[in-house]
């Protein structure tokens, strides 16, 4: 049976968003129910949002396919204890409350949505799966990158809810798993381009539009090439999938406090972390996919 899941993506934010659209799109275990763009306002400004669901608009128009796209949240929770109300989360909850079969939440930005939908309708946690793409594995490695994780950044007090919660929830570190997702050869952008499909052109081009060297990637891995892009959103669609994972366990949930991730020995939350994937098979199956495999 194919895993329905609903992409939440701060879609401009980098290049592998869109990829990561197209790999869930292109993937036959996959039955993508919509895109929910979510705000990134530390980092790409007050008009994050906006930039992020027309970009998602424009993946979906390229790619010729009926998939509705929503917006989110316009900026990070305020409060604690009160959701941020957005057609995306009317959607979300729609489509949970509508399918018999498990939802995954799949989140490769802020976890402004997923908090949002704990706070407004915690009876429907159990429903969902929900993936995020954020965070950091364990204490060593909060304290090697000091906590500075973009989507955790982007809303601390949705992160911290997260892990106040009894739910079914996947966290995927970008630094320590996903950066594993290393493209090093601009052969992939050459290859879309062949296949002359508006789509494929298109995140050829954004390849080489974007095939520098950020100066935070070169600090952190110094061991890879001058020129590359780091593909982390991959991860999550592939974790939905169960595809590409090569070690997980589950761990008493962190807790956030002044903005710090603690890992406890014990706590009544739970949550599952993915320790390592297989970065290789992830990005020959993406390739596949994307150049017309099946």
């Amino acid at each position: 049976m194919k895993r329905k899941i609903i992409l939440i993506c701060d879609t401009k934010n980098e290049i592998d968003d869109q990829f990561a659209i197209a790999y869930a799109l292109k993937s036959p275990e996959i039955n993508l129910l919509g895109i929910v763009a979510s705000q990134n306002n530390r980092k790409q400004g007050k008009k994050s949002l906006e930039t992020n669901y027309l970009e998602a608009k424009n993946i979906i128009k390229l790619a010729k396919a009926k998939i509705p796209v929503f917006r989110g949240a316009n900026s990070p929770l305020n409060l604690a204890d009160k959701p941020k109300n957005s057609e995306g989360l009317i959607f979300i909850i729609r489509e949970i409350t509508k399918n018999p079969q498990k939802i995954d939440l799949v989140c490769t930005g802020p976890a402004t949505e997923l908090a949002s939908l704990i706070l407004k309708r915690p009876d429907l946690v159990k429903k969902c799966r929900m993936i995020w793409l954020g965070g950091f594995k364990n204490q060593k490695e909060a304290e090697k990158f000091k906590c500075r994780e973009e989507n955790f950044l982007g809303d601390i007090k949705a992160a911290k809810i997260l892990f106040e919660t009894e739910a079914n929830l996947i966290i995927i570190p970008a630094w320590g798993t996903a950066d594993d997702l290393v493209l090093q050869s601009k052969n992939l952008s050459e290859e879309l381009k062949s296949q002359k499909s508006p789509l494929a052109n298109y995140l050829g081009e954004i390849i080489d539009n974007n095939w520098t060297k950020p100066k935070i990637i070169s600090k952190i891995l110094p061991h890879v090439l001058k020129r590359f892009w780091v593909f982390f959103d991959l991860a999550a669609v592939a974790v939905s999938k169960n595809y590409g994972i090569v070690s997980q366990q589950k761990i008493p949930a962190p807790k956030i406090r002044k903005n710090q991730f603690i890992f406890p020995k014990n706590n009544k939350f739970k949550i599952t972390i993915i320790d390592k994937i297989d970065a290789p098979a992830i990005l020959t199956q993406v390739k596949k996919y994307l150049l017309g495999g099946n």
